[in-house]
């Protein structure tokens, strides 16, 4: 786990990758930040920075994600998808007490984080039942491969390039709640909840 600080009683922890065995509802969790506010006036301001993480983390990743892949070279591995069946499958949950978990419904965004090596794909071969393989070309049009016969013979995926759009949202994440624990404090002083000693 990183950790960050900013100002002098708070700390904001961050795990990325290696959590997508983690699944939520279908979905992998893939960085979880951990906010932990010292002093008598962090329960009057945790919920209300947890809440601007939980609605704005996910539009960033998007935002990050679509910038990354938009500046991808070209790779022996597979890189970003360019559609919005991935750029909008990020949701960030609370979970209990200062955790937020970044997740993904978007199968191997975990791979997508993380990176992969080339592997094999025993599981599309004729023995196990697959046939053919339909296959889309950039231009839209579709073909069907004929399935290797056996495992020996199988496929190897190309691997998956190691992305940093996560990374680029946390910092991001990581800055703002600077400014929305002032805005928290703000309101607290305001409405009488924290009280200067």
């Amino acid at each position: 786990m990183v950790q960050h600080r900013c100002h002098g009683d708070v700390v904001i922890g961050v795990s990325v990758g290696a959590l997508g065995v983690t699944s939520v509802k279908d979905a992998h969790v893939i960085a979880t930040i951990y906010l932990n506010f010292k002093g008598g006036w962090s329960s009057a301001v945790l919920p209300y920075v947890q809440q601007e993480v939980v609605k704005c983390w996910p539009q960033i990743v998007e935002a990050e994600a679509r910038k990354e892949a938009a500046s991808s070279g070209s790779s022996d591995k597979v890189g970003l998808p360019d559609h919005s069946t991935f750029f909008r499958s990020f949701a960030a949950l609370p979970r209990g007490g200062n955790r937020i978990d970044l997740t993904s419904t978007y199968p191997m965004a975990d791979k997508l984080v993380e990176g992969a090596d080339p592997f094999p794909m025993p599981w599309i071969t004729r023995a196990r039942g697959v046939g053919f393989v339909p296959i889309t070309r950039p231009d839209g049009t579709v073909v069907f491969r004929s399935a290797p016969k056996s495992p020996a013979q199988a496929w190897v995926h190309p691997g998956f390039k190691t992305h940093h759009f996560v990374d680029s949202s946390i910092k991001i994440v990581m800055d703002q709640v600077s400014v929305w624990l002032e805005e928290a404090l703000v309101k607290s002083f305001a409405s009488g909840r924290v009280r200067l000693k």
